[in-house]
């Protein structure tokens, strides 16, 4: 990157850090600064933008989804404002249905599983997909965040308005998480990058990525029977009036559905 890269006349030069400071910033009316993960992603798009070359205009439209150009949209737009420029003059995209990413197939994510040779991305995955916790947030698991004698992925924690509550475990991913833990030396479960899980995908021959693992669970598990409410639950959203009160006993039931389903050993 070019760290002296401007756009028009701007003063600022690209400082990640300083930006993603200046993101998370409360803004006015009273307005919250955003959360780290978003801010870096943010960053991230910059980042990608002042690398290409390209005007502002030009980089935005080179994203042909409307999710992803509607990321590089306000992202480059948040940038338009740290550095006093005027906005961008596109707009944002509607997300119609055939816009949609759509979540992957069970057989596709079985067959993945099964064909990652990395047997702690393996795990990961699997994981991922069977929980409905989100992909950044296990990667950092530790062990003492799985209940191996209960069968729950312990994790109980509220970011901003991330919510993240603690998942049944299933039972195949119980069995290859136990396989790590015999010769782990770290308290996190997982001690890799994320390129090293893109790379073992790709080596799989699947277009599939970890934040698709999430949009499988909340699909899947919903075809396989399981009480919608119960999955929005596990997935951290927010349930409207006292019926989030009824779920806990049921949460096994409902999860052994989706498990039942969704074999992979």
């Amino acid at each position: 990157m070019n760290p002296g890269y401007q756009i028009g006349n701007a003063p600022k030069t690209f400082n990640k850090q300083e930006f993603i400071a200046w993101l998370q910033q409360p803004k006015e009316q009273g307005g919250k600064g955003q959360e780290l993960d978003t801010a870096k992603n943010n960053a991230c798009s910059v980042g990608k933008f002042i690398e290409s070359g390209k005007s502002p205009e030009e980089f935005v439209n080179s994203y042909a989804n409307a999710y992803t150009y509607n990321g590089a949209f306000f992202a480059v737009n948040h940038w338009c404002d740290y550095t006093g420029q005027p906005r961008l003059r596109l707009k944002q995209r509607l997300c119609i249905p055939k816009n949609l990413i759509i979540a992957p197939k069970v057989e596709e994510m079985q067959r993945v599983i099964r064909e990652i040779k990395d047997k702690h991305v393996k795990a990961y995955i699997a994981l991922c997909a069977t929980t409905g916790l989100r992909p950044k947030r296990l990667l950092k698991a530790r062990w003492h965040e799985i209940d191996f004698t209960n069968g729950w992925v312990n994790i109980n924690e509220r970011h901003g308005k991330k919510v993240y509550r603690p998942n049944p475990l299933h039972q195949d991913v119980a069995r290859l998480l136990q396989e790590l833990k015999q010769t782990a030396t770290s308290e996190r479960i997982f001690d890799f990058t994320y390129h090293r899980v893109v790379n073992a995908l790709k080596s799989a021959n699947s277009t599939i990525r970890p934040n698709n693992c999430r949009d499988f669970f909340y699909n899947y598990a919903r075809k396989s029977g399981a009480d919608r409410d119960q999955i929005d639950w596990l997935a951290g959203h927010s349930l409207p009036g006292v019926r989030a009160h009824y779920l806990a006993d049921e949460l096994k039931q409902e999860y052994a559905k989706f498990e039942q389903a969704f074999r992979l050993l």
